[in-house]
């Protein structure tokens, strides 16, 4: 009877151990939190570009322009190139001839041409260097003749500037025939036949 009670015994404590066991397995496990949600990066605010201060100019002030009277300005270096242009004469032409001879070539290369070259690259717009052929007088021949032998001289002259590269547009040729003689107390018949240089307006 002792030994039935104790199997029962035993039977019993054993049936409540399993079923403790079987308890605690099935129990659910414990919530878990979820997990963090990832909030998102907050970008930095962007900078706005700073503005330039505008520098304040300082007040303009206003230039009192000079008034220059260009046509008196133009008049004084006409004046002044006609100086030199005065004691620029091409003397002792023949009596009948237009062209240069010897000498006058030389004395056009060695001194006439850089006085002229410079005075047509000095005067202002609007005016050329006048070429006049001159003549001395002769009563076995009209005037017209003259004229147009002084013509002749001024176009020999022209020619040999526009030769030596000289612009022929600076230019302007005129026979004066016999109207510009010199005293002839003072100047021969050889240097009356000349060609003469002078600033004029076109």
């Amino acid at each position: 009877m002792n030994l039935l009670n104790s199997t029962l015994i035993r039977t019993v404590l054993s049936f409540a151990l399993i079923s403790f066991m079987l308890g605690a397995c099935a129990s659910p496990p414990p919530k878990q939190n979820p997990p963090p949600k990832k909030q998102p990066k907050k970008e930095p605010p962007k900078k706005e570009p700073k503005k330039e201060a505008k520098k304040e100019e300082p007040p303009k002030v206003k230039k009192r322009e000079a008034k220059i009277d260009l046509g008196k300005q133009d008049e004084a270096v006409i004046a002044e190139l006609n100086r030199k242009l005065e004691d620029l004469v091409i003397p002792g032409f023949h009596p009948w001839k237009s062209s240069l001879n010897s000498a006058q070539i030389q004395a056009m290369r060695t001194e006439y041409f850089s006085i002229i070259k410079f005075s047509v690259n000095k005067m202002p717009a609007g005016y050329v260097v006048e070429i006049t052929g001159h003549c001395n007088p002769n009563k076995s021949r009209p005037e017209s003749y003259f004229k147009s032998l002084s013509l002749q001289r001024a176009r020999g002259v022209y020619n040999y500037l526009v030769r030596r590269g000289v612009k022929g547009s600076k230019f302007r040729v005129r026979g004066a025939g016999t109207s510009h003689t010199l005293d002839s107390e003072h100047y021969s018949k050889t240097k009356n036949r000349r060609v003469t240089f002078k600033i004029v307006k076109k």
